[in-house]
């Protein structure tokens, strides 16, 4: 269901993600998809406005994972 949680994959230097719709407060983690390693550092991202989040491994392939706070 929108506004539950987010999980995005990307090859590339950023993510684009739409959040116009949704107001709700998420933490980002990025996981690594060859071993599923989450990030040390976590982000707090709010909703309510397009995102574009720079990839901390750009150009290798990443996940992004938005939960809510």
């Amino acid at each position: 269901a929108p506004g539950t949680g987010y999980i995005l994959f990307t090859r590339g230097d950023e993510i684009r993600l739409d959040l116009s719709g949704d107001r709700k407060n998420y933490v980002l983690r990025w996981i690594d998809p060859a071993d599923g390693a989450l990030a040390e550092r976590s982000v707090r991202v709010r909703g309510g406005q397009p995102l574009t989040l720079p990839v901390p491994a750009g150009g290798n392939p990443t996940v992004a994972w938005l939960s809510l706070r």
